[in-house]
């Protein structure tokens, strides 16, 4: 059942891959005259700084790819629980009108018989045909 998700994240996580920036340390032969004199400690620095920032960049596009991931992830889920919920309510509908159902059957009682023309369902007692 997991499958699709975990294609997904591998999809993700290669798509975040993608994205990652190699660092390229700067060469200070490269830097124009108008900057003036920058001396070795101090070009080391940047140099360090911007590496640590390209790293902090790459972490968090990984990050960001997972988070991608775990929200696509959790807007599915959501979407089977309504759908569960959904099927749920409508087992307690049918329930519902089942119980209710057995309820009128045990009440009303239907007993088909079957009469002959002159026949009684009661058996004949005695009449008083003397009203006086």
């Amino acid at each position: 059942p997991f499958l699709p998700a975990d294609d997904a994240r591998a999809k993700a996580l290669r798509y975040a891959e993608v994205q990652l920036r190699d660092y390229i340390p700067l060469n200070i032969d490269d830097i124009p005259e108008s900057f003036g004199k920058i001396t070795d400690q101090i070009w080391d620095k940047l140099n360090d700084l911007r590496k640590v920032r390209f790293e902090k960049e790459n972490i968090v596009q990984v990050q960001a790819g997972k988070l991608k991931e775990a929200v696509k992830q959790m807007d599915r889920s959501k979407e089977q629980l309504n759908e569960v919920e959904k099927s749920i309510e409508a087992v307690h509908v049918s329930f519902d009108l089942l119980v209710e159902q057995d309820g009128l059957d045990k009440k009303n009682i239907e007993v088909l018989t079957m009469f002959k023309q002159g026949q009684d369902a009661v058996e004949q007692g005695f009449v008083a045909t003397d009203y006086g």
